[in-house]
């Protein structure tokens, strides 16, 4: 009969047949410690010390004979009073729990974490399913005591190991993004972690964002500073001067490809959006603009001067009509004003083409006065 035991997060032990009932808070405690060293005997002095800490009972060890035996029964429940247990073994000076290491989650999170190799997708294969055997605060069951302490921090370490691990294998594979959200989410339970810090500043830095890699070296700078009073380490200062400088060994591999393309455009950009064909092409393209421009503006002055020369003609037949006619005194206020009846001609082209000099209508104006005139 296989056994699944699970001591990251509260205990649970799982057979073939379904989930296994462990029994009381002691007794859970009693295979909780036994699991957490698989192969190993732990003495009976040490399961009492941490059953009842400086206080036993005075039937310390008949209690702990009994937890034993529930246990037996729980773990093997096809076993005869007569047969000896294979599983919860009497060793002295105590008790170990013969099971194959890779029974026990907490063994197979140190096996990912211990494994050397050199291809990035069998690193990340493995690390991610150990991770995924994290279910919460590891051995509830011991409460306090020192052997609890101890073995919590034990696995605590192992799981963060496996996340600087599981983060080196992404950021090889070029998804840099995914390293962001991974370690920001870590360092909230680890802050003073330089290791995560440094992964977290080089796949910000490889996704685009120099800004938010300085600002994560800030952060961290600073909660060291003001918790603990110190400097980071050389390495992550050193990875801060090269995202400033944005030395060339930090690119990295390429990002992931998407995992679909791009839609297609359904229509045509505009022809003002096309830019020029490039080299040669494209500079007769701009020379051709500008010459082309240079004409309008020949063409406009062109005009301009040509309205000058009709308004001043006008003006000066309007003046002779008056003179001879006999009208000295509208001759008079038109000779006055036929300079400034040319000039006014010049800054008004439209003006100096339906009126003469000092008010006076300009031939074309009034076809029936033009036959008087």
């Amino acid at each position: 009969m296989g056994l699944r035991f699970r001591i990251l997060g509260p205990l649970e032990v799982e057979s073939d047949a379904g989930p296994v009932d462990t029994g009381t808070p002691k007794q859970r405690a009693v295979l909780a410690m036994l699991a957490t060293q698989p192969g190993r005997i732990v003495s009976v002095q040490r399961l009492i010390d941490e059953l009842w800490a400086d206080e036993p009972p005075e039937r310390a060890i008949a209690s702990l004979q009994a937890y034993v035996s529930r246990l037996r029964r729980a773990l093997e429940p096809g076993r005869t009073a007569r047969d000896r247990s294979a599983v919860l073994v009497s060793r002295a000076p105590g008790y170990v729990l013969q099971v194959p290491a890779d029974s026990v989650d907490a063994a197979r999170l140190a096996a990912a974490v211990e494994q050397v190799t050199a291809d990035p997708h069998a690193a990340l294969t493995a690390l991610t399913a150990a991770l995924e055997l994290w279910r919460g605060d590891p051995l509830p069951e011991l409460g306090e005591s020192p052997l609890a302490r101890a073995e919590r921090g034990r696995l605590v370490e192992l799981r963060l190991t496996a996340l600087e691990r599981h983060s080196e294998a992404l950021l090889s594979l070029g998804r840099a993004s995914e390293v962001v959200y991974r370690t920001e989410s870590a360092l909230a339970e680890a802050p003073y972690r330089e290791r995560l810090w440094a992964q977290l500043i080089l796949a910000l830095y490889r996704t685009g964002r120099q800004a938010d890699a300085m600002s994560a070296y800030a952060r961290a700078r600073q909660g060291l500073i003001d918790e603990l009073g110190i400097e980071p380490g050389p390495e992550l200062q050193q990875l801060a001067q090269d995202v400033l400088r944005q030395a060339p060994h930090l690119a990295g591999p390429p990002s992931a490809a998407p995992t679909s393309a791009p839609p297609v455009p359904t229509s045509a950009p505009p022809a003002s959006a096309v830019p020029p064909p490039p080299g040669h092409r494209g500079d007769a393209w701009r020379a051709g603009r500008r010459a082309r421009g240079a004409r309008r503006a020949g063409r406009a002055a062109a005009d301009r001067r040509s309205a000058h020369r009709r308004g001043g003609g006008r003006a000066r037949a309007a003046a002779a009509r008056l003179r001879i006619t006999g009208h000295r005194q509208d001759g008079a206020a038109a000779g006055g004003r036929g300079a400034r009846g040319r000039a006014g001609a010049c800054r008004d082209r439209g003006r100096g083409g339906r009126r003469g000099a000092a008010g006076v209508p300009a031939l074309g104006a009034d076809p029936a006065r033009d036959r008087r005139w």
